[in-house]
């Protein structure tokens, strides 16, 4: 028999005595990065948090930039501030949270980090009224991956154009905007070396006094925004109605086209299959394992499976966040054997390994020439 080594990967998120749980909604997750949050001058922006796991949860928010949180709405009982820091509890399935700024005084823009306890999808609507109780333009902000270089879809050279920039690291970023036609070739290097301060946000726009004009001959295309640091980006992009005067607007998703240093190197695992994790469990299909199990002979069998798995090395690692790099565990490096964990230090844990898989039907009668 060829023996064919492959890596395993299970990810495994932990709150205090709270094992994780299955999602079908891909952008869901317990940590999310909201990078725009506007309110003042008209805008009003909406926080919804709505909680998708089986398991009830707490989720802490902190607000970073200069808005603070006594601008958003009384919450009530259900959430407890504590100077930039929030937190609320969510029933399981189906429990959410819709808080909203009060749009009042000047325009502020901040970001904010969500983490929770169980999965949840989060996302920032934000609104702008002139006058009405009825808003005229209304856009959604989603959760953020950061990243060094952006791109992100320019419309036409009519509209204004906009970035809004989140600096969460501990250094300031120095940001660059470059606009590109659709073949990615440059056509105006609109901003250089815009600064945005560590721990805030910045939108900032194009056509303005501070950028290059976008050339009138401009299309459609692209614009790269690359910052010497990590941070978190969404485009903008404002239309007035013609005669009516009324504001649409809507974001612009990028594609992150390098994390950056804080991400790591690429990863190494590949998940494996029917393979899953729970606080001191690990499963492979309805075969659960409560303790450690030596499987190199005969190897760890499913009933029914039709495979067998030989497991050389395993190990358990850790990560603060979705943001942070994996570190190996202290003392949950095994030689032979899967061992179940039961971290109590909140954090994200995932079990990886290197593992022979033999298919019981497979055919093994064959040999090499060389």
């Amino acid at each position: 028999m060829k023996r064919t080594p492959i890596l395993a990967t299970l990810v495994l998120t932990i709150a205090p005595s709270l094992p994780a749980l299955a999602q079908s909604d891909p952008t869901a997750g317990r940590s999310h990065f909201l990078p725009h949050i506007a309110d003042g001058g008209g805008w009003q922006s909406t926080l919804i948090v709505t909680n998708v796991s089986d398991a009830a949860g707490m989720c802490t928010l902190e607000v970073n930039g200069g808005l603070t949180l006594d601008r958003f709405q009384d919450p009530g009982d259900d959430v407890t501030v504590t100077g930039s820091t929030a937190t609320f509890d969510l029933s399981a399935t189906g429990g959410y949270l819709v808080w909203s700024t009060r749009n009042v005084s000047a325009t502020v823009n901040s970001y904010a980090i969500l983490d929770c306890e169980a999965d949840v999808t989060a996302q920032i609507t934000f609104a702008f009224f002139s006058g009405s109780d009825r808003p005229e333009g209304i856009a959604t902000v989603f959760s953020s991956t950061p990243g060094r270089e952006f791109q992100v879809p320019v419309l036409n050279a009519t509209g204004t154009v906009g970035f809004a920039i989140a600096n969460d690291s501990d250094a300031d970023a120095n940001c660059n905007i470059v606009l590109e036609d659709p073949q990615r070739n440059e056509v105006a290097r609109l901003i250089e070396m815009e600064m945005v301060e560590s721990k805030t946000n910045k939108a900032v726009l194009l056509n303005d006094e501070k950028t290059t004009e976008i050339p009138g001959t401009f299309e459609m295309g692209s614009a790269t925004v690359s910052c010497d640091q990590q941070v978190a980006v969404i485009g903008l992009h404002f239309e007035l109605g013609g005669e009516t005067g009324i504001l649409t607007f809507n974001t612009l998703p990028p594609a992150v086209l390098s994390a950056g240093e804080a991400t790591g190197p690429a990863d190494m695992y590949t998940p494996l299959e029917g393979l899953t994790v729970a606080h001191g469990q690990v499963s492979l299909g309805d075969f659960a394992l409560t303790f450690c199990l030596d499987v190199l002979a005969p190897g760890l069998s499913p009933p029914g499976s039709g495979v067998t798995y030989t497991v050389h090395t395993s190990k358990w690692q850790r990560r603060d966040d979705a943001n942070a790099p994996w570190t190996d565990v202290e003392g949950q490096t095994y030689e032979g054997r899967v061992c179940p964990y039961s971290p109590t230090e909140p954090g994200q844990y995932r079990l990886v390994g290197d593992l022979t898989v033999r298919r019981m039907n497979s055919s093994e009668n064959w040999f090499t020439v060389e």
